[in-house]
């Protein structure tokens, strides 16, 4: 017999509404992604881990780099999703945080200013 027991309940309505958000995120990532190739700085990145691109940049060109990354990804997704698909999603705050570090288990917030 099959009894429901509040844990369980509880995991299968996070995974519910976690899993659509998660993969929207991760597929909007990968359009950032192509958006990151044509400017320019395909050859920096790395792979894609879920919502974030690891990208391999000379120390003095971070900047410059984590700059026009951000303005991409948080404009540039706009943009191309309101070209491409005629859907308007301007009402959503895209907030791109940046972190550097010489490893991934290692990375440290970046402020742009």
């Amino acid at each position: 017999s099959f009894s429901y027991d509040a844990f369980s309940m509880t995991h299968w309505q996070r995974q519910a509404i976690n899993t659509p958000v998660q993969g929207t995120a991760a597929q909007f990532m990968l359009l950032g992604m192509v958006l990151i190739k044509r400017a320019g700085y395909g050859r920096n990145l790395l792979m894609n881990i879920h919502d974030s691109c690891p990208m391999q940049v000379k120390e003095k060109d971070k900047k410059e780099v984590a700059r026009a990354v951000k303005q991409i990804l948080e404009k540039g997704i706009v943009t191309v999703t309101r070209k491409w698909f005629g859907k308007d999603i301007s009402m959503i705050p895209w907030k791109v945080d940046i972190e550097v570090g010489p490893r991934l288990s290692q990375l440290e917030k970046l402020k742009l200013s």
